[in-house]
């Protein structure tokens, strides 16, 4: 007499994921694999904006909101305006400089708002980073 072995089956997806109890097929594991890498690039782009003390003397907000404007087209080098020296930069393969720009606009805006003397806002996707600021 053999006892019966009740039969098992390892599901790699959620049930969420699949609409059977068979396992799972090449297409469905190849969409899971999608869905947590997609996860993982959306939890990883993260901004950070660090801005410093009070300026004083205070910004001329209109000549720095000006600067700011223009600096979108701009290559990666740094430029004086505004009275403030301005820069940006990448590493690990950052696509343009606009798109640095547009990540972190809102950021130096709000620190021009401020009457900040610096700030740096720093944007990463994955190990893929870019950075602009003022000081």
């Amino acid at each position: 007499y053999k006892p019966s072995r009740p039969q098992t089956r390892c599901h790699l997806l959620p049930p969420i994921l699949t609409n059977s109890r068979d396992p799972p097929t090449s297409m469905q594991f190849k969409s899971s694999i999608f869905i947590i890498l997609a996860s993982f690039v959306a939890a990883s782009q993260q901004a950070s904006c660090h801005m410093g003390s009070p300026a004083q003397p205070s910004l001329d907000q209109q000549s720095m909101h000006s600067c700011l404007t223009g600096y979108r087209t701009d290559n990666w080098d740094g430029m004086d305006c505004g009275g403030r020296t301005w820069y940006k930069g990448e590493m690990n393969g950052w696509k343009t400089p606009q798109t640095c720009y547009d990540a972190c606009a809102t950021c130096i805006s709000e620190a021009i708002d401020n009457n900040v003397d610096e700030v740096q806002c720093d944007q990463w996707v994955g190990i893929i980073e870019c950075w602009i600021g003022f000081n």
